[in-house]
């Protein structure tokens, strides 16, 4: 069972990401690697990665956030919920409208609720 499952609003996690200079982001993308590695049933990054990364390079979240894509690509629809792998999507608004990563957390956040309803774990 996944002990850090937890419903989020997703525009909440954006406006917390805003408002607080990026903190909470940093926070939610720490806590989502630890909910997409407890439903994968295995590590896609350590913690230490993902904090180091945090602090170090742009580069390193973007490649947290495809393994993040493909694997929500892999657990979403056996479990009937409608997911389609959105990395280059992401890539692109950051890259021309730096707003990639606030597209990311939607979407990563609103799959993860949906995730969570349909196996019944929240």
């Amino acid at each position: 069972m996944n002990s850090y499952a937890k419903i989020r609003n997703p525009l909440t996690v954006i406006i917390l990401s805003i408002i607080t200079c990026g903190i909470y982001g940093l926070y939610w993308i720490y806590n989502t690697n630890r909910q997409i590695n407890d439903l994968k049933g295995s590590v896609l990054s350590s913690g230490g990665f993902v904090i180091f990364s945090m602090f170090c390079c742009q580069i390193l979240i973007w490649l947290i956030e495809y393994r993040w894509d493909d694997c929500l690509d892999e657990i979403a629809p056996p479990l009937g919920v409608r997911y389609k792998s959105n990395f280059v999507m992401w890539l692109l608004l950051t890259l021309l409208f730096g707003v990639g990563q606030l597209v990311a957390m939607y979407q990563v956040q609103s799959a993860l609720n949906n995730i969570y309803q349909q196996k019944g774990i929240v």
